[in-house]
């Protein structure tokens, strides 16, 4: 075993650190921080690279640094992705730690390189040895590298830079700080995502586990989800309620639609249900249920949520319509309607309308044709407590909303 000043005279262009129990026990996060143990001990050793790499960038500079987005926001990012970011003036270093004895290669999450957001000049590649009290850069790439020589892994979506393609010597990285050169590249724009999809997403990737649920969904939709200070928020909050059994996380976004009747919308415009007249134009509103008979008479209310189905299908917008009604004894009558959005004369061919039992059966389905204005369901009824879900699909892409009555 050799000791650290040893090393530090095998490699003197790397960057060497050592810390003791004292910083090692500071750097462990509190209680309550994070939902799964991977993702404390991820903090943990990116607490280590701020404490310790953070002021050595700044001696080496003479400037402040500044964490992105800030260092209060750093356990929303280490609960779901490893690494950190700070700023010198105008660049940023991206520091990525990681424990493996074997540095054969230096692979960065693909949220630090493809979310323009997120995005850095300097990738610094920081092995951490915890039992041994050391930490040390042994090398970094631009962003222009990993884009252009690192090789993607799409299993782990990371970008992975041989050792010998990485710049040991961080001398190089700071003469190219001072000249001021432009390391970093354009990447592709993320598409744009909707309150109705993200609220989906949230509710599918707050439920517990013992992994970020990074991997759980498409990158376009998670590096979109992440690029939003609000959403990634949200995520962070929602996985610390879900762990400590706040929330129901198996069935998070249910709407009981009795709370309805009784004025009751707590819960509801927050998970994207507003008046219909947010969604549909005045002559789209003549077509919104239409009730007879013993719909007719009856103090009922009725709500609308843009779904959006636009990352599966170039853009399309589905207005679902629900609207409840008291019915004889305890019943609860239900009707549903599906509209283009605002700017869209008719529904696209083929969508499917469905009403599913608790237990997943199909229990009516309707489909629209080329030039249908909507579509809808007939009318059916329940007793508080029954449960169903509503799916609007079109070809291989779907959107379901779970209701109780």
């Amino acid at each position: 075993m050799f000791t650290v000043p040893e090393l530090m005279v095998e490699f003197p262009e790397q960057l060497w650190l050592e810390f003791d129990r004292r910083e090692r026990s500071a750097a462990w996060p509190n209680d309550g921080e994070y939902s799964y143990d991977a993702a404390r001990w991820n903090a943990f050793l990116n607490r280590l690279c701020l404490d310790l790499v953070v002021p050595w960038l700044e001696e080496e500079s003479g400037l402040a640094a500044k964490v992105w987005p800030s260092e209060a926001d750093l356990p929303v990012i280490w609960e779901v992705v490893n690494g950190m970011a700070v700023a010198l003036d105008k660049t940023r270093f991206v520091l990525i730690p990681s424990e493996a004895l074997d540095i054969a290669e230096f692979c960065v999450p693909q949220e630090w390189v493809d979310i323009p957001s997120w995005a850095g000049d300097y990738y610094l590649a920081v092995q951490v040895n915890p039992d041994g009290g050391w930490l040390r850069v042994w090398g970094y790439a631009t962003h222009e590298m990993l884009k252009s020589k690192g090789i993607y892994d799409e299993l782990e979506r990371c970008y992975c830079l041989r050792r010998e393609d990485a710049i040991e010597n961080l001398n190089v990285m700071w003469v190219a700080v001072e000249v001021g050169a432009d390391e970093r590249i354009p990447v592709k724009p993320l598409p744009v995502l909707h309150a109705m999809p993200a609220e989906n997403l949230l509710a599918q990737l707050s439920r517990p586990s013992p992994y970020s649920p990074r991997l759980d969904v498409g990158f376009e939709q998670w590096g979109a989800l992440l690029d939003s200070a609000s959403w990634r928020q949200q995520l962070y909050k929602r996985r610390m309620l879900a762990v400590a059994g706040d929330v129901a996380p198996a069935n998070p976004g249910v709407v009981k639609l009795s709370n309805w009747l009784r004025n009751n919308f707590v819960g509801t415009v927050g998970a994207g249900w507003q008046a219909i007249e947010a969604f549909l134009t005045p002559e789209q509103q003549q077509l919104a249920f239409r009730f007879r008979g013993k719909d007719s008479g009856q103090e009922g209310a009725k709500l609308a949520k843009l779904t959006d189905l636009g990352l599966q299908l170039g853009g399309k917008a589905i207005v679902l319509l629900v609207a409840v009604a008291p019915d004889a004894g305890e019943k609860v009558s239900v009707r549903v309607q599906a509209h283009p959005a605002a700017g869209e004369k008719h529904l696209p061919p083929l969508l499917k309308l469905a009403l599913l039992s608790d237990s997943g059966e199909t229990l009516q389905v309707v489909q629209s044709r080329s030039l249908d204005n909507y579509i809808q369901l007939n009318r059916f009824k329940g007793v508080p407590g029954t449960s169903f879900t509503i799916e609007v699909a079109l070809g291989a892409a779907s959107v379901v909303e779970e209701f109780e009555i």
